[in-house]
């Protein structure tokens, strides 16, 4: 579904948040197995839920202001979290290049001794 269509029906019902949530739980009712409420022949229920919402056939009812505030806290700790996951394998990546970085004396990695390399060459003139 292009951007105008989600944005049409997002202004149906009041509104892109209020769209995603009617989405999300319709969807999640029809994975667990509640019929569709339109006739398609359609197999995703996301795109399923969203000729639903098109053909009018389920809308959103009011939230309180108390699930309004929880879906909203859900929302920014969710925001949260994945900016910390992201801090998080930024930092491990870091920690991980440093070594590889860092070989020490020209070894390469292969011991001491070296493994005949231009700085044994250098050494015996």
């Amino acid at each position: 579904m292009d951007r105008t269509k989600v944005m049409e029906l997002a202004d149906r019902v009041g509104g892109l948040f209020r769209l995603c949530v009617l989405l999300q739980k319709r969807v999640a009712e029809l994975v667990a197995g509640s019929p569709k409420l339109v006739d398609t022949r359609e197999t995703n229920p996301i795109r399923i839920a969203m000729l639903e919402v098109e053909a009018d056939a389920i809308d959103l009812v009011d939230l309180s202001e108390e699930e309004i505030a929880n879906l909203e806290a859900q929302s920014q700790m969710a925001t949260d979290e994945a900016e910390l996951l992201e801090a998080l394998r930024s930092r491990m990546t870091r920690g991980m290049t440093l070594p590889a970085v860092d070989t020490g004396a020209g070894g390469g990695g292969y011991g001491a001794g070296g493994g005949g390399g231009a700085e044994d060459s250098d050494d015996d003139d």
